[in-house]
């Protein structure tokens, strides 16, 4: 969450016998899916109000949360894909490896349209 510098872990692991174990204890990876999906939901929100704001402070707002959810987004793949090194097999995290690569693609263009709406912006008052 933007402005509160205390973060809490989220731990995931793999037994021996293939078996996914999350925080809550449960096995498999829902609560991971359920991050996924939220990291999904929060660029999705930040497009929605790029599409419909012209207020540099709102273009702003949305650069100045899109470079921690761009580095967020390549750590999770980037952890997926460490993963993935290990056991090329995992389908589920096959498929969290992509959905990840979607986002960090999302994500990146989320910032470069803002930058270059608040560029347009400032273009449009000088």
């Amino acid at each position: 969450m933007p402005g509160v510098p205390e973060r809490e872990a989220l731990f995931f692991w793999k037994r021996e016998d293939n078996q996914w174990l999350q925080p809550s204890g449960c096995e498999g990876l829902h609560e991971l899916a359920d991050l996924i999906e939220r990291y999904a939901m929060t660029t999705d929100a930040h497009e929605e109000e790029l599409n419909v704001t012209d207020q540099a402070a709102s273009l702003f707002a949305i650069l100045r949360h899109c470079g921690p959810l761009v580095r967020s987004l390549r750590n999770m793949a980037n952890a997926f894909e460490q993963v993935m090194a290990i056991d090329q097999e995992d389908r589920a995290m096959m498929g969290m490896l992509d959905r990840a690569h979607e986002l960090v693609r999302a994500a990146e263009l989320l910032h470069s349209d803002g930058k270059m709406a608040l560029q347009l912006q400032q273009a449009e008052q000088a």
